[in-house]
């Protein structure tokens, strides 16, 4: 029973995460700050690409972060859930009370807010509403897309980042998942960084089977060839919450 007991110290210790320092602001975690924001605007021109529009005590609190909050976005959006993890869980319901049972298993349950799934989801908020600064945070938000995670978080965060951000938008446009191609071509079409590498992509993409890709595609490759003011003053807006729910309208 020791022996058992120390395998389940030693294995909750070794699985739990250990991520880069946590910013605190105003004496609260960043992610603290993150979840409370329930819904975010977002304003979208021709101009300036992807603005944020409502500012409040949750996306000062990031803002304020950001240099600090870098890494351990970046660690946050590396984690990953242990598939080894569930089953220690269950030997560890096995030991007794006294012997700290109830302790390991909390220590090896990582679930709703603390799963993957979410972290990376509020690191990719906060991605967003930092914008430029977060850039180097790209390849690891491209990771997320190749992987089939389908969030357009990812996608308007990219956006966000200039011309970093778009080799990850222009691959995800290739992607077998269509949601994530549909978000990765929105992304595009907001964005003002430079898009020349982009056009093959988007003349494949306005060939793509999903009528919404296509559209958009073409759209905006129409956009990139002409001075139209059709184009050139169009506008929309992003409303979105932590974790990719809101309403897109262009």
């Amino acid at each position: 029973m020791i022996l058992l007991l120390g395998i389940g110290y030693t294995c909750a210790f070794l699985l739990w995460p250990r991520a880069a320092r946590e910013p605190v602001y105003q004496g609260r975690a960043l992610h603290a700050w993150i979840e409370d924001i329930d819904q975010i605007a977002f304003r979208i021109t021709s101009t300036n690409g992807i603005t944020l529009q409502q500012t409040n005590a949750a996306a000062a609190a990031i803002l304020a972060t950001a240099d600090e909050a870098i890494p351990w976005l970046r660690s946050e959006l590396r984690c990953h859930d242990s598939s080894l993890r569930p089953r220690l869980r269950k030997l560890a319901l096995w030991l007794p009370q006294k012997l700290g049972g109830a302790w390991v298993a909390g220590a090896l349950t990582r679930s709703g807010s603390y799963s993957a799934w979410a972290r990376h989801r509020r690191a990719a908020m906060a991605a967003l509403i930092i914008g430029y600064q977060s850039r180097p945070l790209a390849p690891d938000l491209a990771q997320l897309l190749n992987s089939g995670d389908s969030c357009w978080l990812y996608t308007y965060a990219l956006a966000r980042m200039g011309e970093e951000g778009v080799p990850p938008l222009v691959w995800a446009l290739t992607n077998r998942d269509e949601h994530i191609r549909r978000y990765a071509v929105q992304a595009i079409e907001s964005t003002t960084a430079k898009l020349d590498a982009a056009v093959p992509a988007l003349e494949a993409a306005s060939r793509d089977t999903d009528w919404v890709v296509r559209g958009i595609a073409a759209t905006t490759l129409e956009a990139l060839k002409t001075s139209n003011p059709l184009y050139t003053k169009r506008q929309g807006w992003l409303r979105t919450g932590i974790y990719g729910n809101g309403s897109y309208e262009f």
